[in-house]
């Protein structure tokens, strides 16, 4: 009777067994989805895409992502070097794994290095999006395309930006945010397409040690100044130049971010008034002192009022 029971326990016994491995074999694979794979697996799809001795790459610039955005980062991303033919040339690549098989979805070689190829990837109003631009002529003009995945087919390109004059972005908020032509857009999707909306938003001083805000506002058709808030008083010296009444302080380890981002465009420029200050290229331009003493930034109303505003470094 013993024996009986034994062996008509078994079969239970083995679908037990084989139940639980089926249970772990899901869990550990729905576990394995969510993890980031290693960027020497992307690597060598990509190296053995193209072949080996063409590629040349630097694993930091390998990004894993989920495109599709169902919580698996099964699509990445990478800049490397293709080293055939005459010259070297910098170029992007995206491929999916989703499909079982590597599979390229994006293949982007640059003129050169001078155009400044780069990749990104973010997440606005709610969906993921890849991001491929390229910054080249003298002018810096700034190419932006936009591109989404819905998990079959080649990427798909929804927005452009073309010919943004000295042009760069940064995300931030689910928005990107653009600069070109001395304008600033903001750029948000609205889960149908791309809405374009002017830039307003002011920079906030104290946000970072060391480095200061001079903005300015229009009063009627007048520039006024502020650094770090305060209003900078200005003498008239003829009928098209000021200078400020008092040298401004400044370290030499500081830097000045220049707020001009204005509800409506102006012909605001700012100059530097000789060799103590560096231009900083970005969203928003910057000035860094290149040595102590006296310094100065001249800044031009519709090239016919002229404002100097001097520093003095410490």
């Amino acid at each position: 009777m013993w024996a009986w029971f034994c062996k008509a326990r078994m079969p239970i016994r083995v679908a037990v067994v084989i139940g639980s491995c089926i249970i772990l074999v899901c869990v550990l694979g729905f576990y394995l989805g969510r993890q980031v794979p290693s960027k020497r697996m992307a690597r060598e799809i990509i190296e053995r895409y193209w072949g080996r001795a063409n590629v040349k790459m630097d694993e930091a610039k390998i990004v894993w992502a989920d495109l599709c955005r169902k919580g698996e980062f099964k699509e990445f991303y990478a800049y490397y070097i293709i080293t055939s033919g005459e010259d070297d040339v910098p170029a992007v690549d995206v491929f999916t794994v989703r499909n079982g098989k590597p599979e390229n979805l994006l293949h982007r070689v640059a003129a050169g290095f001078s155009e400044g190829l780069e990749a990104t990837h973010a997440n606005l109003g709610g969906r993921n999006f890849f991001i491929c631009s390229t910054c080249a002529g003298s002018g810096g003009f700034l190419d932006l395309d936009i591109y989404a995945y819905n998990g079959s087919g080649k990427l798909s390109l929804v927005h452009q930006e073309k010919n943004l004059f000295k042009g760069s972005f940064f995300i931030a908020d689910g928005a990107l945010c653009l600069y070109g032509g001395n304008q600033r857009f903001v750029l948000t999707y609205s889960g149908k397409k791309f809405v374009k909306r002017p830039y307003t938003k002011r920079l906030s001083v104290g946000d970072t040690p060391g480095t200061h805000v001079l903005r300015v506002e229009m009063n009627k058709d007048k520039p006024l100044f502020y650094f770090d808030n305060s209003p900078i008083s200005f003498l008239k010296e003829n009928e098209e130049r000021y200078r400020s009444v008092s040298p401004l302080p400044l370290e030499m380890s500081g830097q000045i971010l220049i707020d001009d981002s204005l509800p409506s465009p102006q012909e605001i420029r700012f100059l530097s008034g000789g060799p103590e200050f560096s231009f900083i290229r970005g969203f928003f331009y910057g000035l860094k002192p290149e040595r102590t003493g006296s310094a100065r930034v001249l800044v031009s109303h519709n090239y016919g009022d002229w404002y100097q505003i001097d520093f003095v470094v410490k």
